[in-house]
């Protein structure tokens, strides 16, 4: 819905004054930020514009108003010049060089983004599974185990132990490892499975032995999807004594980890950041989260999502910015051509 000029700029006034107080902006508060521009009364009128636009809401009858998800998603695309915001450099291409394991990697990136935003940043990652590889090697590592250790697109390496029936020769892995290799560079192992049942009839006795090889894992793997996330720490020591409430919400949406997943999975971003406040996770709403989300490629076959958790007070383009660019920078370690 369009916007005055005068009705934009009292916007960014509750928007950042709510930021800096964390409470329900009145327009008092706002005449004060305003003294020489707006009267007290057209102030008090246009925030009740803003509210009759949903850019603004009244938690209580006699508080100010906070922003709605609506009026953060304009602000950040509207009233603010991202080329101005400071935020730390993310050279994950770096560290991508230093943590060569795909696992330390991933908990490495939601590390960096809990410490740049002070508040619980995490990955959902392609399982193991359905990572693309550019290389794939299966290794006999003792009586019934086998390692498999896949090469993805950025370099990273991951690796998978599984338990075999079957007792098998070291050289009949390595006939696996290059068939799969000639076959299939760049797609998944789950994609390789699905193309094994198609094929299984006319290469029966290596695809059969293959997937003997890989029939356990697959039985046993829960989602497509893994979940990282550090900084609960961070966001519990910003709290106060009586945010007894809060704390005990953030411990439930930790622990309900799997629902968050199949939120962020299901929800295909339209824009850059997608910004979630109050969000709904299974059958509870937290009121007083927000979710700040964004899409990351994988390939070409799967894409993860990357985000911060917060308090609904949070430093929006900060945030903002943070996600926005770890997304496109793990995009372009993890979803080069190959």
């Amino acid at each position: 819905m369009w916007l005055t000029k005068r009705e934009k700029e009292i916007l960014r006034i509750v928007i950042e004054l709510y930021m800096e107080k964390g409470t329900p902006v009145s327009s008092r508060m706002v005449s004060k930020k305003k003294r020489d521009f707006f009267s007290p009364a057209t102030i008090r009128n246009d925030m009740l514009s803003l509210e009759e636009k949903g850019y603004l809401y009244q938690p209580h009858s006699q508080s100010g108003r906070i922003p709605t998800t609506k009026a953060i998603n304009y602000y950040l695309k509207n009233l603010i010049d991202e080329s101005k915001i400071e935020i730390p450099e993310l050279n994950f291409r770096d560290l991508s060089g230093e943590f060569t394991d795909l696992t330390n990697f991933w908990k490495a990136v939601s590390q960096n983004l809990s410490s740049f935003s002070e508040n619980i940043g995490f990955i959902v990652a392609p399982s193991f599974f359905s990572l693309s590889f550019t290389n794939v090697k299966f290794l006999k590592i003792g009586k019934g185990k086998i390692i498999i250790i896949i090469e993805t697109p950025g370099g990273l390496v991951a690796t998978r132990v599984v338990k075999v029936k079957e007792e098998l020769l070291q050289r009949d892995l390595d006939e696996f490892s290059v068939y799969i290799n000639t076959h299939y560079r760049g797609k998944s192992l789950d994609y390789v499975l699905k193309d094994v049942y198609i094929n299984a009839k006319r290469e029966q006795k290596k695809l059969l032995l293959f997937i003997s090889v890989l029939k356990s894992y697959v039985t046993n793997r829960d989602s497509k999807f893994e979940f990282y996330f550090d900084g609960e720490e961070k966001m519990l020591e910003k709290t106060i004594d009586d945010d007894v409430k809060r704390i005990k919400e953030l411990v439930q949406i930790l622990e309900n980890r799997d629902k968050l997943i199949k939120l962020l999975s299901e929800a295909k971003n339209q824009e850059d950041v997608s910004v979630f406040f109050s969000p709904l996770i299974g059958e509870e709403t937290y009121e007083d989260f927000s979710l700040f989300v964004s899409d990351y490629q994988c390939g070409d076959e799967m894409e993860g999502k990357v985000g911060i958790l917060g308090f609904r007070r949070l430093n929006y383009p900060i945030v903002y910015n943070l996600v926005k660019k770890t997304a496109k920078s793990l995009s372009g370690i993890l979803g080069e051509n190959l």
